[in-house]
């Protein structure tokens, strides 16, 4: 679901971060690349400054020293719902926080940092295996996960 140089920036960004000159105490960009800049074959840039308007979509979604934690800890609440629903349960139900719906592929947005119904879906899809941990707009909290007539789904 997200990619691993997206993942190891969430995990590793805030200490790269503090040892910056003057750096306050969370990331949080202040550039992000143009479509212009995307269409003509931009990479990611290699130092933390450049990475944070890399992976974040917009300021409303800084890192701090606790951010990867809690968003491992909200995904693992949504897997932990598909994986009951997996198990039999009809229904299940996670309270995320963060969220996880404005989260993409690379890039966190909006609060959100892991995709967490995507996750929980993925988990879900028919032939893969339950997992109990991983590795909305910003009121949606929460990974509801059914089991249906038409397999499992995961919404928020």
């Amino acid at each position: 679901m997200h990619e691993p140089s997206y993942l190891a920036f969430l995990r590793d960004a805030p200490r790269e971060w503090a040892g910056l000159p003057g750096a306050g105490a969370e990331v949080v960009p202040n550039m992000h690349p143009t479509p212009e800049m995307l269409a003509h074959g931009a990479r990611a840039p290699e130092g933390v400054v450049g990475r944070a308007g890399w992976f974040l979509a917009d300021t409303a979604c800084a890192i701090g020293p606790d951010t990867w934690a809690s968003a491992v800890a909200s995904a693992g609440a949504a897997l932990a719902a598909a994986d009951a629903v997996a198990g039999g349960a009809r229904a299940a139900y996670a309270l995320c926080r963060p969220p996880g719906h404005h989260a993409y592929s690379r890039r966190a947005g909006g609060h959100c940092y892991l995709n967490n119904a995507a996750l929980a879906a993925e988990a879900a899809a028919p032939g893969r295996v339950p997992r109990a941990s991983p590795c909305s707009t910003s009121t949606c909290t929460t990974a509801t996960v059914r089991r249906g007539s038409s397999g499992i789904a995961a919404t928020c």
